[in-house]
């Protein structure tokens, strides 16, 4: 159903990421990318979380950085790395 509702917007071949945490100190973290088109083919556990990068980078908001004291970026928008 997850996937239904996120290929309209990233297609098939969105690479996603299914990240679980260590479960012990001994233990390493596992990280595994999927073309979001075989999400159900993949392992998915309880304890997984999904991580769906976005297609690319969102804007500045002048505004934030203005509330924040910060100068305003120059460079304004630039390609999202890794896709």
């Amino acid at each position: 159903m997850l996937t239904d509702e996120l290929r309209p917007h990233y297609g098939d071949e969105h690479r996603v990421w299914i990240y679980e945490a260590a479960q012990l100190p001994i233990c390493a973290a596992r990280m595994t990318p999927v073309p979001l088109g075989r999400l159900s083919e993949a392992e998915v556990r309880p304890s997984s979380t999904l991580c769906v990068p976005p297609l690319k980078r969102a804007a500045p908001n002048p505004a934030i950085y203005q509330r924040l004291g910060l100068p305003a970026p120059v460079d304004t928008v630039r390609p999202a790395a890794g896709g």
